[in-house]
């Protein structure tokens, strides 16, 4: 199985443990993931908090 992984900025910087665990748990199940290098922000943040 292949997923595509998408880390938004907002949990790089508040909750990177998450994300490590998330790619912990596909890499036990043999879960090919892709990480695309080129990602950028979703601006999440900016929409929520206005």
């Amino acid at each position: 199985m292949k997923v595509g992984f998408f880390i938004p900025c907002h949990i790089n910087q508040l909750y990177p443990k998450g994300g490590i665990a998330t790619l912990e748990l596909f890499e036990k199940l043999v879960v090919d993931v892709l990480y695309p290098m080129g990602q950028t922000c979703c601006g999440g943040c900016s929409i929520c908090h206005n």
